[in-house]
């Protein structure tokens, strides 16, 4: 079977000498959604906890002071490296097969029609949600790439931290093979390394026929959730990062618990550095004894918690919600531009200045809400904003 393919680019060491991790802005949002009238919130009790966490370490970022250098990784006497496209081993059927972790551009993003086209009018949850989690992920590249940094290969996240060790930069990777017949993407996963120097897992899907095989299909294929959690783990180990996040699903929660061995996983995952350096090394290990065989140890296990919970990773419904989308643009602002549009509309008191940033911003949007201004509160939001809809405004004046 192919080995885990690596290839040499520079390295980046990141150290935080506190945990910045601003755990207090989740029950802020928390509090703006049911202050905004966030059906789903109060409907559901979801919350995006990706972007809640995403928009904190923006906002911590004001106030942090995250140490980022030059480094090396070793695994013993020999050097770690990760090149621009990476060799997985998968399965199909029971037979090795190789597939290759790629960067995405747009011209790949034709991929989820091949998707939806396979699916025709199947509604087995399993293979729909397989098509739509690909699907936001494509959206999101699609408005995000034009307004913030995408690597183009794991080198280019380096060449980022060096330029900037604060930089977010985002990854848009697509799992290829020439094996299997109904497509040539069977896997994605849309991704970020954060200012703070984690990882966080926005997206992850694999084709709707790998999630759950339709009766008597005859491809079965295994590996392409854990070969992706792979390729991730593998950068978060490059540079240094402190933990892997993202949000999971009802159904994914008991993989990412199995297969990195954490306590608990309800919607969020979270994976410090020794977990994610835990399953680097049950993979690699598992790699080295298999000496020809399909499967043996550790990758077996993951296989069979793989079929039982297909891996997804993401949100659905977060991204379209109003009060949700107000919430996290205002947040992700810088907190000059923040304090600038606050002003403006009268939001801001003299008693608030030395209050706490989630006290601060809890206030303005209960001022917001019962002045009649979250009409107001969006536009000026919106105009920040290069891909902003000011004028798409879902909040009426009073």
């Amino acid at each position: 079977m192919a080995a885990f393919a690596f290839g040499p680019i520079g390295m980046v060491k990141g150290r935080n000498d506190f945990d910045p991790f601003p755990a207090f802005l989740a029950d802020l949002l928390r509090s703006l959604f049911e202050l905004l009238g966030d059906e789903g919130f109060e409907q559901d009790n979801i919350v995006d906890e990706n972007a809640v966490l995403a928009v904190a370490e923006q906002i911590a970022a004001h106030q942090a002071n995250c140490i980022v250098r030059s480094s090396r990784c070793t695994l013993g006497a020999q050097e770690m490296h990760v090149v621009d496209v990476m060799d997985i081993p998968v399965e199909l059927n029971g037979a090795p097969r190789t597939a290759k972790i790629v960067f995405a551009g747009k011209a790949d993003l034709h991929f989820v029609n091949d998707w939806r086209k396979s699916l025709g009018d199947d509604q087995n949850p399993l293979r729909v949600d397989a098509v739509d989690f690909a699907q936001v992920a494509v959206y999101r590249f699609e408005a995000h790439s034009a307004i913030e940094p995408y690597a183009k290969s794991v080198g280019d996240i380096g060449d980022h931290i060096g330029y900037s060790p604060q930089s977010e930069v985002a990854g848009f990777v697509l799992l290829k093979c020439d094996w299997f017949p109904d497509s040539e993407v069977i896997g994605t996963a849309h991704f970020r390394r954060t200012w703070s120097n984690r990882i966080v897992l926005d997206y992850l899907a694999a084709h709707p026929f790998i999630v759950r095989p339709p009766d008597s299909y005859p491809n079965v294929v295994r590996g392409v959730g854990p070969g992706l959690l792979y390729f991730l783990s593998v950068v978060a180990k490059k540079y240094q990062c402190d933990a892997i996040w993202g949000e999971a699903t009802q159904g994914s929660c008991g993989f990412y618990r199995h297969v990195l061995k954490l306590d608990s996983v309800e919607d969020l995952i979270y994976a410090p550095r020794e977990k994610f350096l835990d399953f680097i090394d049950r993979m690699d290990a598992d790699r080295q004894e298999e000496k020809g065989t399909t499967e043996t140890g550790a990758r077996a296990e993951i296989y069979a918690a793989e079929a039982q919970n297909p891996p997804f990773v993401g949100s659905k419904t977060a991204v379209f919600n109003p009060a949700r989308r107000l919430a996290y643009r205002f947040l992700e602002l810088p907190h000059h531009i923040q304090l600038e549009i606050a002003e403006a509309l009268l939001l801001v008191h003299d008693e608030d200045r030395t209050l706490p940033l989630d006290e601060q911003f809890g206030r303005f949007f209960r001022r917001a809400t019962e002045g009649g201004k979250l009409g107001d509160l969006w536009r000026r939001v919106e105009e920040k904003y290069p891909d902003g809809e000011p004028e798409k405004n879902p909040f009426p004046k009073l």
